[in-house]
Parts: C-alpha cells; sequence; structure tokens
C-alpha cells in the first residue's frame, strides 16, 4: 500500500472486524497508529518552527527559553500548563453546574 492510509483501507476496518479477520483489522489499526502518531509529532516541530521564526530565535535555542519568550511575548502556554487549566475550567463548570442543580431542587 503505497498511499500514506487511504480512506478505502479505513472503510475497510469494519469489514475486516465483521468478517473475523482480526489479525487484518489490528494490523491496519497498528499502521493507522504509527501514521498518526508521525503526523501528530510532524504538526508539533511544525508549530516549533512557526514560533521560533515569529520570535526570531535561532534553531539551537534551548526548549526553555523558547517556552519563556512564547509565554511573554505571545501568551502561549505549555501544554502541561494548558492542561492544568483546561481541568481548572472543567472542575469550576461541574461546580457551576451542581450549584444550579441544588439551587432549582429545592
Amino acid at each position: 500500500m503505497n498511499t500514506p492510509f487511504s480512506l478505502l483501507t479505513i472503510l475497510s476496518l469494519s469489514s475486516y472486524k465483521k468478517n473475523g479477520n482480526l489479525e487484518k483489522y489490528m494490523e491496519i489499526k497498528l499502521k493507522a497508529k504509527k501514521i498518526l502518531s508521525f503526523l501528530v509529532l510532524n504538526l508539533i516541530n511544525v508549530v516549533i518552527l512557526a514560533v521560533r521564526s515569529i520570535l526570531k530565535l535561532k534553531y539551537d535555542t534551548p526548549s526553555n527559553i523558547l517556552h519563556q519568550e512564547a509565554y511573554n511575548k505571545l501568551k502561549l502556554l505549555t501544554i502541561s500548563n494548558r492542561l492544568c487549566e483546561l481541568s481548572e475550567r472543567y472542575i469550576r463548570a461541574g461546580l457551576r453546574a451542581l450549584a444550579r442543580y441544588r439551587y432549582t431542587n429545592k
């Protein structure tokens, strides 16, 4: 299969699963995971290169300096900081919904 991961292959996954050909199903699924992780890594590299270009930083600038400059000038957070913010928002929204539920069911 020369194409990276064709739509036809994705559609054929269900037929492999229905027909009981689990070996072929798992092989295609593994290829899909490898391709997806490759695409994600390439996307991350493109983002890092774009940030370096925007900030006019050299290619060999350490990542901690890159993160610090990206936050100071572009207000971009690291992944761990974004994850913390998202979890805080999720908890806040849940507490708000719980308070509304308790208020309406009195």
